[in-house]
């Protein structure tokens, strides 16, 4: 329900009429790390604005791809990992083409975990919002097409233990 809520909130801010004209949607990859285990892969979709005092608005959508591990024998843990986050972004011009965009906000993180010890498996599922944050640079190609790389932070919870979780970003945004 939270993840409803927070997507219809991000999607109806976008698509008001005082926004229309500085949308951009962008998709890419990049590494998930959490805490004691193996690095993943996730592929992501965005979708923001940026208003004329730079100030801008984005929602984010990751999933796992490959999934975050740790082997030890013939015991394992997965996990896949949904995040669906909403940020206020502030976008900083070092030069015509490059642009810094620290960014806040909240992200719903959705954790399905896989156990398998010995002969036996286990799942168990949780997920929560929390505040995440990180920074993005953008090389522009062009006036319409960007390059991103970017790093986030999540801090959430699993069955109400924090931990340490981060994404390393790239990819492309298309500006309409």
């Amino acid at each position: 329900m939270k993840k409803l809520l927070l997507i219809t909130a991000t999607l109806s801010m976008m698509t008001s009429g005082v926004m229309a004209q500085n949308i951009y949607v962008g998709v890419g990859a990049g590494i998930e790390m959490v805490e004691d285990l193996d690095n993943g892969v996730h592929g992501e979709l965005s979708v923001g604005t940026v208003f004329p005092n730079n100030f801008g608005i984005e929602g984010k959508l990751t999933k796992s791809i490959s999934k975050p591990e740790d082997t030890q024998g013939s015991d394992s843990i997965t996990a896949d990992i949904f995040t669906a986050s909403v940020f206020a972004t502030y976008s900083h011009r070092l030069s015509p083409e490059l642009t810094l965009m620290p960014k806040v906000g909240f992200s719903s993180y959705s954790t399905d975990i896989e156990l398998k010890i010995g002969g036996a498996t286990g799942s168990d599922d949780d997920s929560n919002v929390n505040v995440a944050f990180g920074l993005d640079v953008k090389y522009d190609m062009n006036p319409e097409t960007s390059l991103y790389v970017g790093y986030t932070v999540f801090k959430p919870e699993f069955n109400n233990n924090k931990f340490d979780s981060s994404h390393v970003s790239f990819g492309v945004q298309q500006k309409f």
